[in-house]
């Protein structure tokens, strides 16, 4: 009688008949995992390995902006809040996640659509957090852009590199297109 727990490369073989795809699908799947579980073990390290005075610090700094924990707290808790789906128990065993993958296989919970769907879903959150980050970064900016400043530190610059003698233009540097001439040109 064979153990629950074993993998079956046959039973696998059943849901995935090409050995080839059986093999890159289970490479992807625990490549996944393997990634999950080294970004958790990395954010725990840098937890335990933050003093509690640099934590404070940054809890204070960060509760100016509206957020009462550090970055590092934060990863910490987005990790642990948003977990990997694992289809199968590994609690007791605790094997490599190419034994986890193929068991996974095995029975059913993955399989190559479900991975890049998974894959699609990652790429449009990933996108999506990118797109918020610069948009609460537009919103961050409160002053208004100030072509006289930007023209004065632009001839700052000019006059020390005159004085030095390099071979830079700061023209080139400090090139000021105006948003509504970029529009008049299409």
């Amino acid at each position: 009688m064979q153990d629950n727990k074993t993998v079956n490369i046959t039973q696998a073989l059943k849901r995935i008949p090409n050995r080839f795809e059986l093999i890159a699908v289970a490479a992807r799947r625990a490549r996944q995992i393997q990634e999950y579980e080294a970004a958790v073990a990395k954010a725990e390290s840098n937890y335990r390995n933050t003093s509690t005075l640099v934590l404070a610090q940054a809890r204070v700094k960060n509760a100016k902006g509206g957020s009462k924990e550090s970055k590092i707290e934060t990863q910490l808790k987005e990790l642990r809040n948003n977990p990997i789906n694992i289809f199968v128990d590994n609690s007791v065993t605790k094997d490599k996640p190419t034994v986890v993958a193929l068991r996974e296989i095995q029975e059913g919970y993955v399989n190559k659509e479900y991975l890049d769907r998974k894959d699609i879903y990652d790429q449009i959150t990933e996108q999506t957090n990118s797109f918020e980050e610069v948009d609460n970064l537009v919103q961050s900016t409160s002053e208004p852009f100030n072509e006289k400043a930007f023209r004065d530190a632009k001839d700052d610059f000019k006059s020390f590199a005159d004085d030095d003698d390099f071979d830079l233009d700061a023209d080139e540097l400090f090139s000021f297109i105006n948003p509504t001439d970029e529009e008049d040109d299409e």
